[in-house]
């Protein structure tokens, strides 16, 4: 959703056609609770409409889509000075398929933090900052023991 209304192919106000399953060949992606009609792009993230992430994945397009996905740092080791890290798996090139599943939150692999640091971005007016670890001795209010 937040790649797709980056690169300005959606609005929050546009409507996104939810009425019946996304078809790949012999597969089809529904909702689980479907509203059955069209949707505010709002409407998509409350009802978390597969649906119509699939429909708004279509509109970015994969290639965009998967560049979204690097900006966001969702391709490489989190950036934090911590040895107990791991790095996400996200394809390296997106099919119409893969983009269509990863819309919704299948066929890739983030870590928490980098989902969190993500987010902090998306709702920080774009602002993104590198995550640290403190020190409990050097954080503030900290008095050494509780």
């Amino acid at each position: 959703m937040a790649g797709a209304l980056d690169a300005g192919v959606v609005s929050i106000s546009d409507q996104v056609d939810a009425r019946t399953p996304v078809w790949f060949g012999r597969h089809s992606i529904s909702d689980y609770y479907g509203k059955y009609r069209h949707l505010s792009v709002a409407e998509v993230l409350t009802f978390s409409s597969n649906i119509g992430t699939v429909r708004i994945a279509e509109k970015i397009g994969p290639t965009e889509f998967r560049a979204f996905l690097g900006r966001m740092g969702f391709d490489s080791m989190p950036g934090i000075e911590l040895l107990e890290k791991t790095a996400s798996v996200v394809p390296a090139k997106l099919s119409e398929v893969a983009s269509a599943t990863i819309s919704f939150g299948h066929g890739l692999s983030v870590t928490p933090l980098q989902m969190l640091t993500g987010t902090a971005a998306l709702v920080n007016g774009a602002i993104w900052s590198v995550p640290r670890s403190v020190s409990k001795s050097r954080a503030p209010g900290w008095s050494g023991s509780r």
